[in-house]
Formats: C-alpha cells, sequence, structure tokens
C-alpha cells in the first residue's frame, strides 16, 4: 500500500484535489510569497504529512490507543517544538511581559492554552482514528471555509466574488467527499455481513453469487 495505509481509490481522489482547488481560488491576491516563505511552507507541509502518516499507522495498524499514541508522539513534538522557540521566539522574549501581562492573569492564560492545545490533538488522534487523515485536513480546510462564510453572513465581512466562488467549491466538495466515504464504507458493510451471512449457511465463500447491491 501507499506508505502502508493503502492506496487511495480515483473519486475521493478527485474530490480531494477539487477542494484543494477551491482553496487556491479562495487566496488568489492574498499570498505574497518568497523563496524563504516557500522553502518553510513546503518543509511544513512534508514534515507534517509524515507526523500524520505515522500517527495513522500506531492507531490504525498497531490498533494504539489514543493517549498511549500521544505519549509516543508528544516527546518528540515538544523536543522540536521547543528548539524552533529557542530560535526563533526566545531572542525577542521580554522579562516585563510576564510582570505585565496582556492577559490577566498570566498563569490562567497560559494554563487554558496549554488545555486547549490538549483537546486538540485529543480530538485530531479520535478523528485520524475513526477515519483518516485526509479528513483531518479537509476538516481543517472546511472549518477555515466555513469562518469566512460565518463573517460574511454574521458580521458583514466583504469578500471578493472569487474568493466566494473558491469557498463554496472547497464546502461542496469536502461534502462530496464525505458522501463518497460514507457510501463506501455502507458497501463493505454489506459485503462482510453478505460474506458472515453465506459462512453461516454452509455456502463455501468462492460461490458464483453476488453479494447485494
Amino acid at each position: 500500500g501507499f506508505f502502508g495505509i493503502g492506496y487511495p481509490e480515483r473519486k475521493p481522489v478527485l474530490a480531494v484535489l477539487a477542494s484543494c482547488v477551491g482553496t487556491t481560488i479562495a487566496s488568489a491576491g492574498e499570498v505574497h510569497a518568497s523563496p524563504v516563505g516557500l522553502l518553510i511552507f513546503f518543509s511544513s507541509m512534508y514534515f507534517e504529512a509524515t507526523r500524520l502518516i505515522l500517527t495513522q499507522k500506531l492507531l490504525g495498524q498497531y490498533k494504539m490507543h489514543v493517549v498511549e499514541a500521544l505519549l509516543y508522539i508528544s516527546p518528540a513534538t515538544f523536543v522540536f517544538t521547543a528548539a524552533a522557540a529557542a530560535t526563533i521566539e526566545l531572542p525577542r522574549f521580554k522579562p516585563g511581559d510576564i510582570r505585565n501581562p496582556p492577559i490577566e492573569p498570566f498563569w490562567v492564560g497560559i494554563g487554558l492554552t496549554c488545555l486547549l492545545g490538549c483537546l486538540i490533538n485529543l480530538s485530531s488522534f479520535l478523528v485520524i482514528q475513526r477515519t483518516n487523515v485526509v479528513m483531518l485536513k479537509l476538516l481543517s480546510i472546511s472549518r477555515n471555509a466555513g469562518v469566512v462564510v460565518s463573517g460574511v453572513v454574521l458580521f458583514g465581512e466583504v469578500i471578493s466574488p472569487i474568493q466566494a466562488c473558491g469557498y463554496v467549491i472547497t464546502l461542496i466538495f469536502f461534502v462530496v467527499y464525505n458522501y463518497l466515504q460514507i457510501t463506501a464504507a455502507q458497501a463493505a458493510a454489506r459485503a462482510k455481513a453478505w460474506e458472515e451471512g453465506r459462512s453461516l449457511d454452509g455456502h463455501p465463500p468462492d460461490s458464483p453469487r453476488s453479494p447485494p447491491p
């Protein structure tokens, strides 16, 4: 299989590509690229994809519990995040920000941030365990589009017609992908039930009869 997790089917791949096209259309004119920015962008995509694939293997192939998988992944995540923070954020750190924090009380804000980060990781792992990493990324893309659409409807924010078209395409093909995944899961469940029923009836598994549609 593809990285040991199976090959994607054609229709879901097309739905994902169409959703990506919608996101690209929605961001038209808003991206100001630079060589360094593009290098960081593609590097982050590569490492995130690697992390998600390894996470899916832990949760799916090795049948680990969500918390157990976090125990394996979190230390490495902390080391690399701390290294990046020490390189980028620490030189700009001001001790006065602790004495006069922007959010009062300061440690309550830090604690809530840590709690929310933990809940996000747990929910992400649960999504991967129940579905796959593609669904997690599509949820993230659709969430962003949903936030923008909600801002337009509820708060009167202004977007261009091209951006609106991109967001609509993203949301439509997110629904299409979910429909394809649900119908595939239902077909697999019907085929499994049919095979189990024939085994109980004493029929050989290679019988010429076909499973129900």
